[in-house]
């Protein structure tokens, strides 16, 4: 395997930076090669013998990203998030996002452990549910909350590894699949699983999550304009969660590595 990276260079905290694909290339032959990022004239304009796989993590199902026009020609696979492309669209397969385990804080604090009530990772946008999520955090008075984004919140411009260790020092990781009007998976639900935080996924594209994982087994969910209730609910009931946390976490750690994701979608 031979890897291609091509990184947003103003995004220096991408999770796909941390993935290392390199350190597995010996698992697939060299006539492979794997292009990740978002530099797509790189891949379009490589003179290369052998298979182009494209990790195309921003593509959603408007075009607004203009996957048709300048990716999906210059490929021979395309691995998206975006589930409905993969179902509508050729030349795509939807994927999990993988996460690197040696990134992982050194001890990942027990669902008894935890410091913070909630946390939320992610810039404060107009989409929909990411205003409320903010409101709601930001005016939690029961409890300790993180709201780590760029510019707002209690913990700005955190590194990929810091933000990883807030997400396991918290009982509930808020996450969403929202982007613009449509649907795209999300790291968050991921990076919560590995660090033993209990995801709670809002309602609305929780569907995206389904293979990776299932709904009361390993994931809760909140309807939109509920979120504080439901919070509440899961916080005053929090070890009885204990269980589903240690399970997804095992579902993590045993199929969602990089290792993991090579092995299923690149040899």
């Amino acid at each position: 395997m031979i890897v291609h990276n091509n990184l947003n260079k103003n995004y220096w905290e991408d999770p796909l930076r941390y993935w290392d694909f390199e350190q597995y290339k010996d698992l697939v032959s060299d006539d492979i090669h794997v292009y990740i990022g978002c530099d797509w004239d790189a891949m379009k304009n490589s003179n290369v013998t052998g298979k182009k796989i494209c990790c195309h993590f921003e593509e959603v199902y408007d075009d607004l990203d203009g996957t048709e026009t300048l990716i999906a020609p210059y490929c021979d696979e395309m691995l998206t998030i975006s589930k409905t492309a993969a179902e509508k669209k050729p030349n795509r397969k939807y994927v999990y996002f993988p996460l690197n385990e040696k990134y992982l804080p050194e001890k990942i604090l027990a669902p008894s452990e935890k410091i913070y009530d909630a946390c939320y990772t992610g810039n404060h946008n107009g989409t929909s549910p990411v205003p409320e999520i903010f409101n709601t955090l930001g005016g939690m008075s029961y409890g300790k909350y993180v709201l780590a984004s760029f510019s707002r919140g209690t913990h700005t411009n955190v590194t990929y590894k810091q933000k990883l260790q807030l997400i396991s020092e918290s009982r509930v990781t808020v996450t969403h699949n929202s982007t613009r009007a449509y649907a795209q998976l999300k790291s968050r639900s991921f990076e919560a699983a590995f660090n033993k935080s209990l995801i709670l996924c809002c309602e609305k594209f929780s569907n995206y999550m389904d293979p990776w994982f299932v709904k009361d087994e390993h994931f809760v969910t909140f309807e939109e304009g509920k979120l504080k209730e439901r919070l509440n609910e899961i916080l005053n009931n929090y070890e009885s969660y204990y269980d589903m946390i240690e399970k997804t976490y095992d579902l993590a750690i045993n199929n969602y590595t990089v290792k993991n994701f090579i092995l299923d979608f690149i040899c």
